[in-house]
């Protein structure tokens, strides 16, 4: 029978063919790479929009990290003056926001010169606070002499005549205190009973409240609760054993936060930050580093930005300065509702069926969905700001207004899809990546061995138990391969 044949067919040898030559396995990167930050919508801030070049232009520090400090202290600014409409009622114009940025970023920088007008008012304020107290403690020693006095009267009846006539005891001053970096839940509570109904939990170490005795295990789910329902702008009750209960309505808190690379790993990937809505409320920003490519500004350009901040802080200290709307307890604010004018309800509407729908199945936003669902609301808060900012007496948001609102929001919805989805990485993989840069941009040879990593290597991995380990998972995805060179263990290094 005949068959077509495409290609003869060669005959048996005995000899088995040589399979093909293969070389090393390629190397596997250690961690997802983060896609590149944006440039800030620096036209989109507005009002804020010279302040945040000013502050970039003195410190050199990312834009990104001068506008979340400029967005801060705003919001700490107007939310004790009004709340704004949104699509599902009315909440707080106060924003929470985290900030990811090194050492040597300037972050210390960037808050100081926006947060000057509140610092000076707080010290202040606190000078004057002193002599107040001084005078309360006097007349509250007055009151009690005297309604001791009567509660010795003898005739009932003039007895709770003269007590009601006594009226009721002096008011202790509030305590002037506008910025609590890094507060217990307790000691947050006590500020917001004693003080101003209005604060803000600002600091450039952040690490000091993620990793400190607030967000300790016992403490942790009790204090981003609270802080959550303070975002919210709901009354918060404290139930103590053998104590009264206490409720704290018509409070304000905004929130800036910043943290170094480190800390941001933990945060972001803290189950429980994430489960209890709080990461979800915060608009979150990485920038790109700086370090290495500052120039220094001209002449003109510092004095402009030097114009700029003065401008932007004497609009700040006005509205710190501003007695803000209270029930007759002035603990407890009663903000006015700032509306939306028609066609930015309407342009709002629109932007939260946009972010609805990219939440579907493998849509553009289904894996920060807890984040994406906030999106309108966190548009109508930053609208909010920028309005009261510019007029703290509007009584609507103008539909510009929500148009840059809406694009500032979509930002920061990109910032959270680079920084909560690039997965959570471990300690050990994160010194391996250390060790595997330092092996690949630093060592000139092919090989090195572990007595000269330890020796030679970077400085935080240099103990010999660790390095096992680290080289380990260096194995594991290639980088390192093993080779024999005597006693001493050896490597070859892939590199890219």
């Amino acid at each position: 029978m005949e068959t077509d044949s495409i290609l003869p067919i060669p005959p048996l040898t005995g000899h088995p063919i040589p399979p093909l030559e293969q070389g090393p396995p390629a190397p596997v990167p250690l961690l997802r790479e983060r896609a590149k930050a944006t440039a800030i919508p620096l036209d989109s801030l507005g009002p804020l929009s010279a302040a945040t070049t000013a502050i970039a232009t003195l410190t050199q520090a990312p834009a990104a990290i001068a506008m979340q400090s400029v967005l801060g202290a705003a919001s700490l600014g107007v939310q004790a003056h009004a709340d704004v409409e949104t699509l599902a009622g009315t909440s707080p114009t106060s924003l929470y926001l985290l900030t990811v940025a090194q050492s040597g970023e300037r972050k210390s920088s960037c808050d100081k010169l926006a947060l000057a007008a509140v610092r000076e008012f707080e010290h202040e304020a606190l000078r004057s606070h002193r002599a107040e107290m001084r005078r309360f403690e006097r007349a509250r020693e007055i009151y009690d002499a005297q309604e001791k006095a009567l509660l010795r009267a003898s005739d009932a009846a003039s007895r709770d005549a003269d007590l009601e006539a006594l009226g009721p005891p002096p008011t202790r001053p509030l305590t002037p205190i506008c910025i609590a970096p890094d507060p217990t839940w307790e000691g947050l509570l006590r500020l917001l009973g004693e003080g101003r109904p209005s604060v803000g939990v600002v600091s450039d170490e952040g690490g000091q409240l993620f990793a400190g005795h607030a967000m300790s295990a016992e403490h942790k789910i009790k204090t981003i609760g609270g802080l959550s329902k303070l975002w919210d702008g709901a009354t918060v009750t404290r139930v103590r054993a053998g104590s009264d209960i206490e409720t704290f309505p018509g409070r304000r808190c905004a929130l800036h936060q910043m943290v170094q690379p480190r800390i941001a790993e933990r945060v972001l990937g803290d189950p429980d930050l994430g489960d209890q809505g709080f990461l979800a409320r915060c608009l979150l920003s990485c920038p790109e580093s700086r370090i290495g490519y500052r120039e220094p500004a001209s002449g003109a350009a510092v004095a402009a930005a030097a114009e700029a901040l003065d401008r932007f802080a004497a609009r700040l200290g006005h509205l710190i300065a501003r007695a803000p709307a209270t029930t007759e307890d002035p603990r407890e604010l009663a903000p006015r509702r700032l509306r939306l004018a028609p066609n930015a309800l309407a342009l709002l509407s629109d932007f939260g069926f946009e972010v609805e729908h990219a939440q579907r199945p493998n849509g553009p936003l289904a894996a920060i969905r807890p984040t994406a669902s906030k999106a309108p609301e966190q548009a109508a808060r930053i609208a909010g700001v920028l309005t009261l900012f510019a007029d703290p007496d509007a009584a609507e948001i103008l539909p510009a207004t929500m148009a840059d609102a809406i694009t500032l929001t979509e930002w920061y919805l990109n910032e959270a899809i680079r920084l909560l989805d690039t997965g959570v990485v471990g300690d050990q993989t994160r010194d391996a990546e250390t060790l595997r840069v330092w092996l690949v941009d630093h060592w000139p040879e092919d090989e090195i061995d572990s007595r000269t990593i330890v020796r030679r290597g970077p400085n935080r991995l240099r103990d010999t138990k660790r390095i096992k380990e680290i080289v380990r998972t260096l194995e594991e995805y290639h980088w390192l391969e093993p080779v024999t060179r005597g006693r001493q263990k050896t490597w070859r290094i892939a590199r890219p």
